[in-house]
This record gives C-alpha cells, structure tokens and sequence, in this order.
C-alpha cells in the first residue's frame, strides 16, 4: 500500500487478500469466537492505524470485508456450537 502511494508501480487498484482459520467450531463456539473475533479486530486495528499513517488518502480509499464460504445453523447442536447449514 506504501508502494503504491509512492506512484512508482502505476496500479489504481491493489487487492490484497488474508486468509484467517479456525472459525469451524461445531462445540464451544462462543468462547473460540471469542477469541478469534478479538484477534480479528487487532489485526484492523493495526491495519487502520498504518494507513492513516501513511496518508488520510490510503486510509480513507481502503475497503475492509468478511467473507466465509459456508453458513451455519442458528440453533446449538447440544455441545455448545453449531452445525454446517445447507
């Protein structure tokens, strides 16, 4: 992102993809989300606070997004967790 900022590489758009496991909890899923949710908001955190010190241009122009490829069921499966959904 600072590479670009610089106008060196000529790109208008950079996608930049991660990759986060672990969130397949079918027992105890609120104190594993728990933790993984609060990993996840320090990784943004720290992401945000890097942009906006590069510039308010880098930070303002970034889009941040969740995506998960499967859905769950709503009711507990009985051990605290749930189940894949179809």
């Amino acid at each position: 992102i600072a590479a670009r900022a610089s106008g060196n590489f000529n790109q208008r758009r950079q996608v930049i993809m991660l990759s986060m496991g672990g969130w397949d909890h079918h027992s105890s899923l609120r104190a594993q989300h728990d933790r993984l949710t609060k990993h996840l908001d320090n990784a943004i955190g720290a992401l945000m606070l890097g942009l906006d010190s590069l510039d308010r241009t880098a930070f303002d122009n970034t889009v941040i997004f969740t995506e998960t490829e499967f859905g769950r069921t709503f009711q507990s499966n009985g051990t605290l967790g749930t189940d894949h959904a179809w």
